[in-house]
């Protein structure tokens, strides 16, 4: 493009700056000094601009453009999920006067059942803590005796005496009488015990994901909190008595049923069913790791299988 002295354009469109010649014709008529003439502003289509072919512009010339907005991750994504699991029970009575309770009670089998809420960042880590319930079973099969009880013992003996300058003899009839204690009649008990707990599980776990199936890992802790109970049991009057048969309900074995808390693991596989709802399945363990009480108490290890249907909630940002 060739220069030109300003003024030259009649329609008030800016000059361009004195510079080389780029070489390019436009194709536009020219005035009488051989400068370009440029028609109406509105009549010149704008081009693209583009990195290195960017023209040199007067100040305050607007400049057509895209305005790029970084791109922001959420700080995390909210959700809530409804959980159940079932499985085997392991373990057995421990503390003072355990050896009989291990003998006549076989633990069996526990369901769980509840609600979890957490937070899930990107990274893939997750916290989340629920509530539920849990009910053990167990069976209980005693064979023993009832106690004591009181017998009586009777001997009778006859002492032969002659009669003085007689021939007769005289016999005394003499009766003993003896009270003593003896162990009760023997019994045969079982029933089919239950425990019911209040379970608060607090959760740290990772995940990562392919396509639409999760991977992951979990670890945490659970408050273990007895309800209520049904069944039978055995207690002792006195600590050199005979054990008995008891109701679980009886308050002579409230000591016993404690408060715990219990470590879990597991691991986690679950499927994206839509962008917000998921399916996972949670091979876990749960087992006690401690104990606010030196009476007998159930120490118990809980593999199951926990299945949780995971809804998260939009972000807003």
């Amino acid at each position: 493009m060739e220069n030109r002295a300003e003024g030259d354009v009649a329609d008030g469109i800016g000059s361009l700056q004195d510079g080389p010649s780029s070489g390019i014709s436009m194709g536009a008529p020219r005035s009488a000094a051989g400068a370009i003439i440029l028609p109406d502003a509105a009549a010149v289509p704008m081009m693209p601009l583009t990195m290195g072919m960017e023209p040199k512009l007067d100040a305050g010339t607007p400049v057509p453009g895209t305005l790029k907005i970084p791109y922001v991750l959420t700080r995390g994504t909210w959700w809530i999920a409804p959980y159940i699991s079932m499985g085997p029970v392991r373990g057995q009575w421990k503390g003072n006067g355990a050896n009989d309770l291990i003998d006549a009670e076989d633990w069996r089998s526990s369901t769980q059942g509840g609600l979890l809420a957490g937070l899930t960042w990107q990274s893939g880590w997750s916290v989340s803590a629920g509530l539920g319930l849990s009910r053990i079973h167990s069976s209980f099969e005693y064979k023993g005796t009832n106690g004591t009880e009181e017998y009586t013992a009777v001997d009778t003996t006859w002492t032969p005496t002659p009669y003085a300058d007689t021939p007769y003899t005289l016999y005394t009839w003499t009766i003993d009488s003896l009270v003593g204690t003896r162990p009760g009649a023997t019994v045969q008990r079982d029933s089919r015990n239950q425990y019911t707990t209040v379970q608060v599980p607090l959760t740290l776990s990772w995940h990562t994901a392919i396509r639409r199936f999760n991977y992951g890992a979990f670890g945490g802790i659970s408050a273990w909190i007895p309800t209520k109970r049904s069944g039978l049991t055995l207690v002792r009057p006195a600590p050199d008595a005979l054990p008995s048969v008891a109701d679980l309900s009886d308050p002579s074995t409230d000591a016993r049923i404690q408060a715990q808390i219990h470590g879990r693991l597991g691991l986690s596989v679950g499927y994206s069913i839509s962008e917000f709802l998921g399916i996972y399945a949670e091979p876990m363990v749960s087992t006690p790791l401690m104990v606010f009480d030196k009476e007998a108490t159930p120490w118990l290890t809980q593999p199951a299988l926990q299945l949780r249907l995971q809804y998260e909630f939009p972000s807003t940002r």
